[in-house]
This record gives C-alpha cells, sequence and structure tokens, in this order.
C-alpha cells in the first residue's frame, strides 16, 4: 500500500488525523536573535542545548542554501507590504483592456472553440488567454 493510501486509511477509516506540521515560513517568522543563536549551535555542529534539555538527538545541518531561503522570505515579506501600498503592480498586462473586451467577444462567438489559434493570432500563450477569459467571467 503506497503512503497516500495509508494515509487516508488511516483518516477516513480510522479517525487518525495526519499529524500537523511546522509552519513553512517557521525560519522567518523566528526572532532574529534567536536565529543568530541557532546558526552559532548550526556553525559549530553541536545540538542547542533546549533540544538536548528536550531529549531530542538532533543536530542543525548547516546547508548552503539556508541564506538564499531567508532572501526569498524577505523578499516576498516585502513585496507583499508593497502590493497593501500600492506600489508594487507586477508587469505590465499583455493585452490593453479593448484587446481583452475583444477576446471574450470573440471567444464567445466561436463557444470556446479555437483558443490556441486566438492566442497565437495575438500573440500570448494560451495561459495568458485562459487568465483574461477567466477575469471576464
Amino acid at each position: 500500500m503506497n503512503l497516500s493510501g495509508l494515509c487516508f486509511y488511516l483518516d477516513r477509516r480510522l479517525g487518525i488525523a495526519r499529524p500537523t506540521g511546522f509552519p513553512f515560513n517557521l525560519n522567518s517568522a523566528a526572532d532574529p536573535l534567536l536565529r543568530r543563536e541557532l546558526d552559532r549551535y548550526r556553525a559549530e555542529g553541536v545540538a542547542h542545548p533546549l533540544m538536548t534539555e528536550a531529549g531530542i538527538r538532533a543536530v542543525a545541518h548547516a546547508r548552503p542554501e539556508l541564506e538564499n531561503w531567508r532572501t526569498h522570505f524577505r523578499r516576498v515579506r516585502y513585496i507583499a507590504i508593497a502590493k497593501k501600498k500600492g506600489v508594487y503592480n507586477g508587469r505590465k498586462s499583455s493585452l490593453t483592456a479593448e484587446q481583452a473586451t475583444a477576446v471574450v467577444a470573440k471567444d464567445r462567438a466561436n463557444n470556446g472553440r479555437g483558443r490556441a489559434a486566438l492566442a497565437r493570432d495575438l500573440g500570448v500563450s494560451r495561459q495568458t488567454l485562459y487568465q483574461y477569459l477567466q477575469q471576464a467571467t
């Protein structure tokens, strides 16, 4: 039995819910002082005293990608703040408002057939075309 089947069996048949994991952004949400402290123990290659005290026999592994991950989470957080302020709007739209309206009208006239050709004629990807059509509904 594969893992997903086993999880389904435990959850649905036996009523044993899947254990919750740590939040994905735990590292970026932690206090900077705590992060520095953990980094110090990580660099020394020894377990943090709190982990040892709790009986956890684990040493945080120093990964070369760690700083890249932190930078990524910082960037995501700043982009979200800028979007709320209206400063960060992403890239320019592929189609103007008139073109988007015309695309929706053509698509409705064709009953949704020939969308790949319609996207080619406009010089956009099908995914972009589908996004415009979804926004119109």
